[in-house]
């Protein structure tokens, strides 16, 4: 069984989820584990320590405002992946988000990229696990990203307001929602 618990920067977890960010996200969109921190506490977030009965798993990272809950990141570490991990993650954060809707964004599905077989995989997971499609999409150095989100259609005026503070204070992620 997966448990979640909210971290501070001091926490001894975050050696390992450094570790862990630094292999799971390429550099076109990888972000220090300090500057999380930094962005959570400045626009209202919290990184997460995605746990088993027996370690560390996994960490996510999201910001929130009074509708809605973004992941910015959310990782599995590598020698647990296949494992039934994060989708138990992902229903343990619509537990705990239930007042608030879940969105996350993924590399857009390109036939052409490098990458493709895992972009797709990845999204299907997301759709397997209680997200659909939004036709929305957001935008991180220069590389689309497509919006999903749990329960009814996007809360797209307060998702607006969330992507404008994050821009406000993290000038490379464009306050733009397609």
């Amino acid at each position: 069984m997966l448990y979640i618990r909210e971290l501070g920067k001091d926490d001894p977890a975050v050696e390992k989820i450094r570790r862990i960010n630094e292999e799971a996200f390429p550099p076109s969109e990888f972000m220090p584990v300090e500057m999380m921190f930094d962005l959570t506490e400045e626009l209202g977030g919290s990184v997460w320590g995605l746990y088993t009965e027996q370690e560390l798993a996994g960490f996510a990272m999201t910001v929130r405002n009074d509708k809605c809950e973004y992941f910015f990141f959310l990782a599995i570490d590598r020698k647990l992946r296949n494992q039934g991990l994060g989708a138990e993650a992902v229903k343990a954060f619509f537990r705990e988000f239930s007042g608030r809707q879940v969105i996350l964004d993924f590399e857009e599905m390109d036939p052409e990229a490098e990458n493709y077989p895992m972009r797709l995989r990845r999204k299907n997971f997301y759709l397997r696990c209680g997200f659909h499609e939004t036709g929305r999409f957001t935008m991180f150095r220069g590389n689309r990203f497509e919006v999903v989100c749990n329960g009814g259609e996007l809360e797209t005026d307060s998702f607006r307001d969330l992507i404008k503070r994050i821009h406000a204070v993290h000038p490379e992620f464009p306050d733009i929602l397609i």
